[in-house]
C-alpha cells in the first residue's frame, strides 16, 4: 500500500454507512479513483464540505492496487465553482460533464488531457453563461481525449476525403464518424447532417475555449449538432445519462 497525492475533480459522492462516504475522483495523474471517506458524515468530519460533487480538490489517499475502494486520508478544495452552484442551469452542465466521464472512465486509465478539460469548462462556466454550444465543445474534445474520436475529414468507410463544401454527409458511431454520400447507400446506421454541422465540428475542434462566444452558428446547425453527438455518445456509452433529462429540463425556456 502506497501514499498517493494529486490534484482532482469529484464526479460522483454517495453515502456508504452512517459515517462514511463513497466519493469518485477523476484525478490529474491516475484516472478515476473510487475511495471510502471515513468518518466524512460525522458533524466534526475534518471532510466537512470538501466532498461536494464538481469541487477541485488536492487529494491524498492509500492505494492498494487489489483494492476496489482506496482509503482517503487528506481532501482539501482548491475551488468550490461556488458560482456554478448557485446556478441551476450551469450545475445541470456540469453534472452531465462530471457524468459522462463516470461513466466511461475506468480507473487507472490515465489521462491528463480530460482532467485539464473538464477543469477548463468547469471554470470557463464560473464566468461565462452555459450554451449548447458549449456542451458540444465538450462532448467533442471528451471523445477525443477517451479515444474515440471521430472521423470528420475523411469518410469513415471507404477513407476517401471529405471534399468541401459539401452539401450533406452521414454521421455514424458504428463506422466511426462521417460516411460520403456514395457509402450512405451500403450503410442504414447513421444521422444525416448537413455540411454546415460538419464544418462546425471541425471548428470545435481547434477552436479555443475563450473564443467560443464569438461563433455564430444558426438554430438548425446546433439542433443537428446535438442530435448526431447524442446519437454518437449514446452508442459509447451504451445508455443514456439520465443528467440528459435534467439538464433538458432545466433548459427549457432557454438556449438549447
Amino acid at each position: 500500500m502506497q501514499i498517493e497525492k494529486t490534484e482532482a475533480i469529484i464526479i460522483n459522492c454517495m453515502d456508504w454507512s452512517d459515517s462514511s462516504k463513497i466519493v469518485v475522483f477523476y484525478t490529474k495523474d491516475s484516472g478515476k479513483v473510487k475511495a471510502v471517506v471515513k468518518g466524512a458524515r460525522r458533524g466534526k468530519s475534518p471532510f466537512r464540505g470538501a466532498l461536494e460533487v464538481l469541487c477541485h480538490v488536492d487529494l491524498v489517499y492509500y492505494e492498494k492496487q487489489s483494492r476496489e475502494l482506496q482509503v482517503v486520508t487528506q481532501c482539501n478544495v482548491k475551488d468550490h465553482f461556488a458560482r456554478i452552484k448557485k446556478n441551476i442551469v450551469k450545475t445541470a452542465y456540469c453534472s452531465y460533464f462530471a457524468q459522462m466521464v463516470d461513466e466511461i472512465a475506468r480507473g487507472k486509465e490515465k489521462s491528463g488531457d480530460l482532467f485539464h478539460l473538464l477543469l477548463e469548462i468547469f471554470r470557463y462556466m464560473e464566468e461565462n453563461n452555459a450554451t449548447g454550444l458549449l456542451a458540444r465543445y465538450f462532448e467533442l474534445n471528451f471523445l477525443k481525449a477517451t479515444g474515440y474520436k471521430p472521423l470528420l475529414k475523411q469518410c469513415s468507410v471507404c477513407g476517401s476525403g471529405m471534399e468541401f463544401p459539401l452539401r450533406r454527409a452521414g454521421f455514424s458511431p458504428g463506422t466511426g464518424g462521417v460516411i460520403c454520400e456514395t457509402c450512405m447507400d451500403r450503410n442504414r446506421e447513421f444521422v444525416m447532417i448537413s455540411g454546415g454541422t460538419l464544418s462546425t465540428m471541425l471548428c470545435l475542434e481547434k477552436v479555443a475555449l475563450e473564443r467560443l462566444g464569438r461563433l455564430r452558428v444558426s438554430p438548425s446547425i446546433k439542433d443537428e449538432l446535438k442530435e448526431s453527438l447524442c446519437y454518437y455518445l449514446e452508442h459509447y456509452l451504451e445508455k443514456r445519462l439520465k443528467s440528459i433529462d435534467f439538464l433538458e429540463l432545466v433548459q427549457k425556456g432557454g438556449e438549447q
